[in-house]
């Protein structure tokens, strides 16, 4: 039945197959081998399947998953510890070779208890996990340093709230610890992930002259053009750049 040879009823095969679908039975890897399909299975579970850099980092792994003979897969938590625990369980009944994680505030170590020698996850730490971490207070730091270093003394930051432990606290914590270091007064806005608000809430920090938005590293490049373009236009015109005299 599961190996696709001749000499087996057509209809007959098509109700073995339904009630294995109805009970979600899921053959086993030496089974699938035998029909031909891929041996080799690993699963990226990302927050949103529109986050630029989960998908730039995705990009760099798939070359070396095809090259080891993986076959990657694809789902999306949307920041949902239930989602990720039902994705789980799918990916536990199709006996996946690995999981790629990455992580939010809300997983607990429960959860991924039964898949400790095969996940890896990204963008937070967890005892026992292999993991792959930003250094949140680092980033924020040399930021705020090379921008000091510059002659800046009124640098916003532009964040997300602390319900975020590690985009959110971590590094609006790093951006205060840097402000009382220096002796700066600061300005903070923490809106959200989304670029909407991002873009928002820029034109809306107090400006000084000279003054520059610290804006978070999630934003890509082509994005804080708008925004830094945008809030150009939403000056008042007195402070508004006038042209040179000839």
């Amino acid at each position: 039945m599961l190996n696709n040879e001749s000499g087996v009823n057509e209809r007959t095969r098509e109700r073995v197959e339904a009630v294995m679908q109805q009970h979600g039975f899921s053959p086993s890897r030496s089974a699938r081998a035998m029909r031909g399909q891929s041996d080799k299975v690993v699963a990226i579970i990302v927050t949103r399947l529109d986050s630029l850099s989960e998908n730039l980092a995705v990009q760099t792994m798939l070359p070396a998953f095809y090259e080891q003979g993986y076959d990657p897969i694809m789902m999306e938590s949307q920041f949902s510890p239930a989602l990720v625990s039902e994705h789980l369980r799918i990916l536990a009944r199709r006996h996946v070779d690995g999981v790629v994680l990455f992580g939010f505030t809300g997983i607990t170590e429960e959860m991924l208890t039964p898949w400790r020698e095969t996940l890896v996850l990204l963008a937070r730490d967890a005892p026992g996990f292999a993991s792959v971490c930003y250094d949140d207070d680092g980033a924020v730091r040399m930021l705020m340093q090379r921008l000091y270093d510059r002659g800046h003394r009124h640098i916003s930051f532009l964040g997300v709230p602390h319900s975020d432990v590690t985009t959110g606290q971590r590094r609006h914590q790093a951006y205060l610890d840097f402000c009382q270091q220096h002796r700066l007064t600061p300005t903070a806005a923490l809106p959200g992930l989304a670029m909407k608000q991002g873009y928002e809430n820029v034109g809306q920090r107090p400006r000084r002259r000279h003054q520059r938005p610290a804006v978070r590293h999630r934003y890509s490049r082509p994005w804080r053009q708008q925004v830094f373009a945008g809030a150009a236009h939403r000056q008042p015109a007195d402070r508004q750049r006038r042209p040179a005299r000839r």
